[in-house]
């Protein structure tokens, strides 16, 4: 396998081998420069043709030359960066919703921690009326009868 380094090299001796050939077969350097290698694609009638010219205007699809396949290498790149983005947001998002689910379930435990406090006060209280009433009606009440002579 060929690495990207081993290629520059292999590329850098054939310009200096080119270079140094017979300056009758080199071409003059205006065609030289002119020559841009092009790749033929034949597109799959599945894939939106459209959505591509829509990423990159001016893309010709059929016959993409190297500025529009760095073009949608870019693309892709910031189309994964963006995604990447939301991703952190969602979970962040998840997160905080479960934090707040957490605080509320919190909150309503304690609401009804205190509402069943309450209700045994409430019940504490009336029992002890209900005996404070009983005494005072038994004080009330005569407790001798007076038998007439």
């Amino acid at each position: 396998m060929q690495t990207r380094r081993h290629s520059r090299r292999l590329n850098a001796s054939a310009s200096v081998a080119e270079s140094e050939g017979d300056a009758a077969t080199a071409a003059p350097p205006s065609e030289a420069g002119s020559t841009i290698p092009s790749l033929e694609v034949e597109i799959p009638q599945d894939l939106d043709v459209d959505a591509l010219q829509t990423l990159l205007p001016g893309l010709v699809a059929t016959k993409p030359s190297p500025d529009a396949i760095l073009g949608l290498y870019k693309a892709f790149l910031e189309q994964a960066v963006f995604v990447t983005e939301l991703t952190k947001e969602k979970d962040a998002a998840r997160a905080e919703a479960s934090r707040y689910d957490v605080e509320l379930d919190q909150a309503l435990q304690d609401q009804d921690v205190q509402a069943s406090q309450l209700r045994t006060a409430l019940e504490e209280a009336q029992t002890e009326l209900i005996k404070v009433q009983k005494e005072k009606n038994e004080l009330g009440k005569p407790r001798f009868s007076r038998v007439a002579l």
